[in-house]
């Protein structure tokens, strides 16, 4: 009987944890969830809409990149003035989502904005050398030495210390512009004299 008590009081002791156990798992504990907190940022995602699910929807960045966006009962959802829900919106609808991001680019998200899209931005910059003046156009080569020519319009401009009339054989510029129809044409909307 001694040894009986005497086992079931071995026992009762271990299967009890010590203070300094139970201290050790509320450290853990508290570290994790700060681990957590710290991974999660306040983000916005531009991009158009893909697959929908009941809870959200994947969406692909301007950069082709995807992430998941997670919807709750909290979300707001607007096109303008207009309210929305999850099932109002459309594939390729292309939104602003804001929220809370963990590190795997998962967005809890507080906001959504169904925005138009707009015109894709087709201007460049370009760095060429002259090789040939004009009032039109002027002939450049690119640093890889291909032949190119700049149209020149009323609606060009220049940089504060770059005038057209200032520009000289062998003067390297930098071209903010759009490429023409025509093959290595490039057409000038600003222009800016490197220095040499």
């Amino acid at each position: 009987m001694i040894l009986s008590l005497l086992l079931t009081a071995t026992l009762l002791a271990q299967a009890t944890p010590s203070s300094e156990i139970l201290d050790a798992v509320k450290a853990k504990v508290a570290a994790e969830v700060a681990t957590i907190k710290n991974t999660i940022n306040k983000r916005a995602y531009v991009g158009a809409i893909g697959t929908k699910t009941e809870t959200g929807f994947d969406l692909t960045n301007l950069k082709k990149e995807t992430r998941n966006i997670v919807v709750t009962a909290e979300t707001t959802i607007k096109k303008g003035a207009v309210e929305l829900t999850l099932k109002d919106l459309k594939s390729s609808d292309f939104v602003i989502a804001m929220g809370d991001a963990d590190a795997k680019n998962i967005m809890t998200a507080k906001r959504i904005l169904v925005i138009d899209r707009g015109a894709e931005d087709k201007r460049k910059t370009m760095i060429f050398t002259i090789t040939k003046t004009g009032t039109a156009s002027l002939g450049v080569e690119t640093p890889k030495k291909e032949a190119w020519s700049v149209r020149l319009s009323s609606d060009t401009q220049y940089t504060t210390k770059t005038k057209l009339a200032n520009l000289a054989v062998g003067d390297k510029i930098a071209v903010i512009g759009t490429t023409a129809s025509i093959p290595s044409t490039f057409n000038a909307l600003r222009i800016h004299k490197l220095s040499k």
